[in-house]
């Protein structure tokens, strides 16, 4: 790879230790997860997306032993060998944006102990998918999961040698989306606490990866986190977590001061 972006926000060590366990922790719940072999066949789809989307590898790397670093290759190869062909949930856009921008973060991590066979493997893989991407980028669900979508494609773009193309495409399409996503006043136009704070999230984490890449962040993105931040913040309750409406839960108010910190 060119690089890895940043981790925005790191991992929570307790969670990985379970996932060694062959545990998921998820929103409250214990699932079993030793394998993708063996997945429950009847589950949350969010929990789903979850394992899909290997957002938990910041966990994994947050134990930072060599035993979490092979145990993330394992994972990865299971998952290749089983998912490798197209497959309408795995491969939906939102979710495939979330596992490439998951599988670039943490390359450093789960490389560290790998052979060439796996760097191979991932490699081409990680190509594959962004191709696949480039092309569905905007054909998955509405709303913030384009967002998510775009953002693995311009974390690719970043990361794999000749793949500017990426890039430019995941930034237009950006762009767009914040204009016909964001109120004027920074909102979301779901008015959903917790999905204003994923949003933020994502952004917050490409512009990270541009400025890691040493790319100019665009006037248009800097001005968009600095709107949602200040929305966000007019979203928090006297605890420092965020308002319950229109959908929204509980949320750690230490993670969400985290990324109010970082939109500064």
């Amino acid at each position: 790879l060119l690089g890895t972006p940043p981790e925005l926000l790191n991992g929570n060590a307790s969670n990985g230790q379970a996932i060694l366990a062959g545990l998921s922790l998820f929103q409250g719940r214990r699932y079993n997860f030793s394998s993708f072999r063996s997945l429950p066949s009847q589950t949350s789809n969010q929990w789903l997306t979850h394992i899909h989307s290997f957002d938990w590898l910041s966990d994994l790397h947050s134990v930072g032993s060599s035993d979490a670093s092979i145990r993330a290759q394992e994972f990865i190869t299971e998952w290749i060998d089983l998912y490798g062909k197209w497959d309408n949930f795995c491969w939906r856009p939102d979710i495939l944006g979330a596992r490439l921008a998951n599988w670039t973060t943490h390359f450093a991590f789960f490389s560290a102990t790998a052979n060439q066979q796996f760097l191979n493997q991932i490699l081409f893989e990680l190509g594959r998918q962004s191709r696949h991407l480039s092309r569905s980028v905007l054909r998955g669900l509405p709303g913030h999961p384009r967002i998510t979508a775009l953002k693995g494609l311009i974390y690719a773009g970043i990361s794999l040698p000749q793949s500017e193309k990426y890039l430019v495409l995941g930034m237009d399409g950006l762009e767009n989306q914040l204009a016909c996503q964001l109120y004027p006043d920074g909102g979301h136009v779901s008015r959903n606490p917790k999905i204003q704070m994923d949003f933020l999230r994502d952004l917050l984490g490409i512009r990270a990866a541009l400025l890691t890449a040493y790319f100019i962040t665009p006037n248009w993105l800097n001005q968009a986190i600095s709107r949602m931040a200040s929305m966000l913040q007019g979203m928090r309750m006297g605890d420092g977590g965020l308002a319950r409406f229109n959908g929204a839960g509980s949320e750690e108010p230490k993670e969400i001061g985290k990324l109010l910190s970082k939109a500064k």
